[in-house]
């Protein structure tokens, strides 16, 4: 699933080299070192943010019961993180990660939010569609009604006469 995560970014313009992919889907705690430039805080801040939002995930599904579920806007700060610890030794460093993390975290609401409004959108779409096709039988079934009582009145006059 993180690898999915990672992937789907490339749509953005965000890509990663194999040594960076490596990184991102090692699994359990990781140590990168490196030459400054190669990215190690960069891919550090995109797997602390895709691990919290899998730690998201997987929280409401245990909560809803459900096998699937889509992560809402609201859901970023309905669950709580897993408590991801990033150290350095840089005082300044500490303040560009948090404010690269928030950044990337306001860009995942954002996009969350425009799957959210395209789902609501589509719904509703599909609720007029069903609407109309309830609007266009009751006016079929009144035209119906109408034809039959016609019928039925001509019938009944020309048996009079």
């Amino acid at each position: 699933m993180i690898i999915k995560f990672f992937e789907g970014l490339e749509k953005y313009g965000i890509k990663f080299e194999s040594s960076q992919k490596r990184m991102l889907v090692t699994p359990g705690n990781t140590l990168v070192l490196g030459r400054s430039g190669t990215g190690k805080t960069t891919v550090s801040a995109f797997k602390m943010l895709a691990i919290d939002l899998l730690f998201k995930t997987y929280s409401k599904m245990s909560l809803t019961d459900c096998k699937k579920v889509v992560l809402e806007p609201e859901d970023l700060t309905r669950y709580k993180g897993c408590g991801i610890v990033f150290c350095t030794a840089s005082p300044v460093l500490t303040n560009e990660v948090r404010r690269f993390y928030k950044e990337l975290e306001l860009i995942i609401k954002e996009h969350l939010q425009k799957k959210h409004d395209a789902r609501e959108r589509v719904r509703k779409q599909k609720l007029a569609l069903e609407e109309s096709k309830n609007c266009v039988h009751f006016l079929y079934l009144q035209s119906v009604n109408l034809k039959l009582i016609i019928v039925s009145t001509t019938f009944d006059t020309q048996e009079l006469a």
